[in-house]
């Protein structure tokens, strides 16, 4: 991920400085014109993939306390699962006390 962006940082510097050499002539060529949209281009695509990797950081943290949310409420689950099963482990229905008896 570094390298590519190192790239295209190094190829904006060259273009840029290409441009500032070429604008000394009064008439442009085509090769200047060119350069000067490629320089403009690579400056949009950084801007745009600086947004891109905020975004990509901003969804990464709302994931994460999603997942400490579910973890959360998860562990209170449990826990209320291991209470209602010791809490009728303690103290069966008389019904269902009889019924094991008369199928037993």
């Amino acid at each position: 991920m570094k390298r590519p962006v190192k790239g295209i940082i190094i190829s904006t510097f060259a273009v840029l400085i290409a441009v500032a050499g070429a604008g000394c002539y009064q008439q442009q060529s085509q090769g200047t014109k060119r350069t000067k949209l490629i320089a403009a281009e690579n400056m949009r695509l950084k801007k745009e993939l600086a947004e891109l990797e905020k975004e990509i950081e901003r969804l990464k943290q709302l994931h994460q306390e999603q997942l400490i949310e579910k973890q959360s409420r998860l562990n209170q689950c449990q826990k209320e699962t291991s209470l209602a099963a010791k809490i009728t482990k303690e103290h069966p229905k008389p019904g269902n006390r009889r019924l094991r008896c008369h199928n037993g």
